[in-house]
């Protein structure tokens, strides 16, 4: 039998677990409320960042950290298309309208070759590149001057076959054309081998001594041969694009201040 006093003892336990279970359930609802408001400030606080950052940022075609689709990026500015082709840079029986001694028909095929190396960009087109127009060199026609890396190296290969071929290209050098031609072309060489190591092409090639060429007197040395193919632009629609958009190789450029100048760009 329970005296008074432990049934007195044990209606304050019952009470006291009903004065928990009935305040509890408040305590718990206050919690969620507010850490569903913390995290609902998060959230706010995160997107306004977001935000900031693209309303503060140029919208640019390039994602420099994403490589996924890096070939394509500037796909709806210049066309880009790839296709395949049978061929490898050690083909040593390779002949075009660019090879051989120096005559007037591969003079001319050169010639024409870098004549799109520059073209006109407009400014929206440069902002959204990325590029900064601060200080860039305005044309007088209009938009700014720009240029692509590939008529670049081409450039470059053909200041160095007309130097290959000093003797038909350059008569009577004086000691200062030779100067500034070993400091323009040792700049051509350098950016070349960048060039060549960016776009490492990996088309694997064999050799053989079918056809060896007797290089020095009893030594002999193999030939390359590859059945391999390569991935390669389709050159045409670029040519054809920036053809489209060049600007003569001595333009008149407009600094700054407004003033004139009339360079030779190639």
């Amino acid at each position: 039998m329970l005296t008074e006093e432990q049934k007195h003892l044990l209606e304050d336990e019952e009470s006291d677990e009903e004065f928990f279970q009935t305040r509890r359930p408040k305590s718990s609802r206050k919690q969620m409320i507010l850490y569903s408001y913390i995290a609902l400030l998060h959230v706010i606080c995160f997107g306004m960042i977001v935000l900031l950052y693209q309303r503060t940022s140029p919208t640019k075609l390039r994602h420099d950290s994403d490589l996924s689709n890096w070939d394509n990026r500037y796909s709806n500015w210049v066309p880009v298309e790839w296709e395949v082709r049978k061929e490898n840079a050690l083909d040593d029986d390779a002949v075009s309208e660019f090879t051989g001694l120096p005559n007037d028909n591969n003079t001319k095929a050169w010639d024409d070759l870098i004549l799109p190396s520059f073209f006109s960009i407009t400014e929206a087109e440069g902002n959204m590149l990325g590029e900064n127009l601060e200080n860039a060199a305005r044309l007088k026609s209009g938009g700014y001057l720009a240029a692509i890396g590939a008529y670049h190296d081409l450039h470059c290969i053909r200041r160095l076959r007309l130097f290959l071929h000093s003797n038909y290209y350059y008569r009577d050098l004086t000691d200062e054309n030779m100067a500034y031609l070993r400091f323009h072309l040792g700049h051509c060489i350098e950016s070349l081998r960048r060039s060549v190591m960016c776009h490492a092409d990996t088309t694997v090639a064999t050799f053989t001594w079918d056809n060896a060429v007797e290089v020095h007197p009893g030594i002999w040395r193999p030939e390359p041969q590859s059945n391999q193919k390569r991935k390669c632009m389709k050159w045409d629609l670029i040519e054809n694009w920036a053809d489209a958009r060049k600007v003569p190789l001595k333009p008149t450029l407009l600094k700054s201040d407004g003033e004139e100048e009339d360079v030779l760009v190639r």
